[in-house]
Parts: C-alpha cells; structure tokens; sequence
C-alpha cells in the first residue's frame, strides 16, 4: 500500500470476523489505512512472507486487530485456513482460535512510526518472527496489546489468540522484539489493560510501556506480563509503567512504577 493509500474491507454488519490474506510471495508495505466499515469487526491480516507499517500507516477499525505472518490461521471448528496457498483452504462461521506455524522460519515483522490503535476494550495483536518497532505508537486503552515472536519452527504449533493463553508451545524457537526511537505500548485506560510479550531477546531503549489505570474500575491480574528467554543490559531498558495495578514479568532489570 502506497503512501497515503487505503484498503477498505466491506460487507453485512452482521460479520464478527473479517480474514485479508496476502498473497504473492512478497513482503507487505503498508504505509496507508486499514479501514473496515463493518462494526465491531475483528480484522485479521496474514502475510507469511513478512509484514513491514510505515509512519503513516493507520487503523480504522470497530473491532481488534491482528497481523501476522503465521502461516494458517486455525477455528473452533477446527477448520484451518492457509495464508501461504490460494487454493485448498477454506473459511469458518466459527471463531479464530490461534495462529498456526509450519516447518521453517517464520518471517519478521517491522513497524516504523506507525500510530496504531485500537478502540477501547479491544485486542491489537502482533505475532510473528523477529519484530522491531521503532519510533512507534500502539495503543490498546482499556484493552490488550499482546506481541509473540516466534523466529523458528521445528514442528507444527500454534500460538493462541487469546494473551491469557499466550504460551509459546515446544517445538518453536522464540524469536527477538526491540522496542527503540522513543517507540511507546500503552493499554492506559480506566480499569487499564494488558500487555503481554513472549520473545527470545527482549530489547528496549529510548522507548515506554505504560498500563495505567487512570480510573476508579479497579483491576484483577496482571497488567504487564514480559517473558522472555534473554535479558537485555540493564542500561537500556526504559521505563514499564504499571500504576495502581499488578505485572508480572520474566525479568530483573525492569523498572516498575
């Protein structure tokens, strides 16, 4: 998508889910609108040749978001849809459950200077391979921001699409996420939301996570939950916020406040 550009997906109000998948063999460059003019829709988009926000890449949505470059994504009713093969693979009525990863890499996604955000309440996800972001905004408010890096696949897994139930199954190698240029997560909000990463090496600097309640709707659980199998230097870390609720983390060196 050029600059300034805009993709637009339309259809009955009644659709709960709506599936873009990219296909091509190419990376896709969105530097423009992802729109949706059918309410409270969820938006999936799949490319598993890698997936690259420009700085005026933008979402207007109803519902979550979720990219990715898994390479099927998996229903309720167990129907799998490819995102690497425009024939043989079929859509569901049912719920999306998890993405789904095959044998071999899995491609990076980057996201430079996008502002991207989500209404209230809502899910912005982001699994895939390596991912930067750089000089970016995602913002989730009152909602979940949950990122999952996988870099490699020895068998065939899946990662769930639910944050609760993010856990990276054996089988694939955790992939690297670097946060940097002043890039900012937030799910500040009254009741607050979730931030949940699961990466290889974690990497911040220059750059925040914030999941502030700025209400009287008190939260139960975590609020920002990091695991990650290496450590960054403690001199590069930024601040992760969490104010008048709990988060957990697989780290030392983070700086809570």
């Amino acid at each position: 998508m050029p600059t300034g550009g805009s993709a637009t997906f339309q259809g009955p109000i009644g659709i709960k889910n709506i599936v873009g998948r990219v296909t091509g063999g190419e990376v896709s460059m969105i530097d423009g609108a992802l729109r949706s003019e059918i309410p409270a829709a969820t938006l999936f988009l799949l490319n598993p040749h890698g997936i690259v926000m420009g700085a005026h890449a933008r979402l207007d949505v109803g519902g979550s978001f979720y990219m990715s470059t898994a390479h099927d994504l998996r229903f309720e009713d167990g129907v799998v849809f490819q995102a690497r093969y425009e024939s043989g693979s079929v859509l569901s009525t049912a719920a999306p459950r998890a993405f789904g990863f095959l044998d071999g890499p899995v491609e990076d996604i980057h996201i430079q200077g996008s502002h991207l955000t989500v209404p209230r309440g809502k899910t912005l996800g982001i699994i895939g391979g390596d991912m930067a972001i750089e000089a970016g905004r995602l913002r989730a408010p009152s909602g979940t921001l949950s990122l999952a890096s996988v870099s490699q696949v020895m068998v065939r897994a899946e990662v769930s699409l639910s944050a609760a139930e993010m856990v990276v199954p054996e089988g694939m190698r955790l992939g690297d996420v670097t946060i940097s240029d002043a890039a900012r997560l937030e799910t500040d909000g009254n009741g607050g939301g979730l931030v949940a990463i699961r990466s290889g090496q974690w990497t911040m600097a220059q750059s925040d996570i914030s999941a502030e309640n700025d209400g009287n709707v008190p939260r139960t659980g975590a609020s920002i939950d990091i695991a990650a199998t290496e450590l960054p230097p403690p001199t590069r870390l930024a601040f992760v916020m969490a104010h008048r609720s709990a988060w957990i983390a697989a780290l030392q060196d983070v700086v809570a406040m």
